[in-house]
């Protein structure tokens, strides 16, 4: 019944399970838009509801309806606020867009010491063309801002950029191997292997999305119900991938579509903030609880 199930429950997930980031991947990306210079703690948006490119016919609508009115970075963080994302992955563009997704272990292994890993994928215009036979479009650049379209991770890469994050770029392989012993009792305690950092033209830019991830878990964040009794510091981000349609839509009819094409609900967080000791990542797959 294990190996024949639907659901597959004997599936490696963790390390096998390629999924849409969804807003998830925000920070990663304000991170690089703030090194860049692309925008500043200071800079704002009108957010109606709803972002449309000129000369172009097609809506993207934000999660909430009426939108967020003025949203500036730390704002858009903490709200999940879909059109500022929109802006900034047009603002930004996709060259810049792979390039940090690559700094942070997207788009490959990540080596962990288990068998069967899968690489995810960061799609780019060669890519693209190559499996697809078609151009890159400027909305393949904003689907990729929210963590959708093309853009596939795995839970564990998820965690290990949040780790990244957390310790402001070093990043380290995960392993499970915690010490070896020799036949003769020696014990050798396993070294944390370094990989390549993320380094910023501007150090400060770590505490500005870490502040604005704090605030996830805090009162008026997506992630608030989370945050309201817990006993340490948090840094957060959530995330929904659409699989079917709209998520507004599933939210009128959550209940009366087969689970498969439910949205998949993310869930990124370490703690504490300022002394990190653990970093999750969370993928709750065809849940009708947003």
């Amino acid at each position: 019944k294990l190996l024949h199930s639907p659901l597959h429950p004997l599936y490696n997930r963790a390390i096998r399970g390629q999924f849409a980031a969804g807003s998830t991947i925000n920070p990663f990306f304000a991170l690089a838009a703030l090194d860049d210079g692309v925008v500043t703690p200071q800079y704002k948006i009108y957010d109606p509801g709803w972002f449309q490119l000129p000369n172009t016919s097609h809506i993207y609508h934000d999660w909430r309806r009426g939108g967020h009115g003025w949203v500036d970075l730390h704002k858009a963080i903490i709200v999940s606020c879909d059109t500022y994302v929109y802006n900034l992955a047009v603002n930004m563009g996709i060259a810049r867009m792979i390039t940090v997704l690559h700094e942070f272990g997207f788009g490959k292994p990540t080596d962990i010491d288990m068998p069967g890993e899968v690489a995810g994928l960061v799609p780019t215009p060669k890519w693209k063309m190559g499996a697809q036979g078609h151009p890159w479009y400027t909305g393949d650049t904003i689907e990729t801002g929210i963590g959708q379209g093309f853009l596939l991770v795995t839970p564990l890469q998820l965690a290990q950029a949040v780790s990244a994050l957390a310790e402001h770029g070093n990043r380290f392989k995960p392993d499970l191997l915690l010490k070896t012993i020799s036949p003769t009792g020696k014990v050798t305690m396993q070294t944390p292997i370094a990989e390549p950092p993320v380094l910023l033209r501007h150090p400060q830019d770590w505490n500005i999305v870490i502040r604005a991830m704090a605030g996830v878990a805090a009162p008026g964040g997506t992630a608030a119900l989370f945050g309201r009794h817990l006993q340490f510091t948090v840094a957060a981000k959530t995330g929904t991938a659409q699989i079917y349609g709209h998520q507004r839509d599933e939210d009128a009819i959550r209940t009366n579509i087969p689970k498969r094409l439910r949205n998949n609900h993310l869930f990124i967080a370490y703690a504490p903030v300022k002394n990190p000791q653990i970093a999750i990542a969370v993928v709750v797959e065809h849940s009708a609880l947003a």
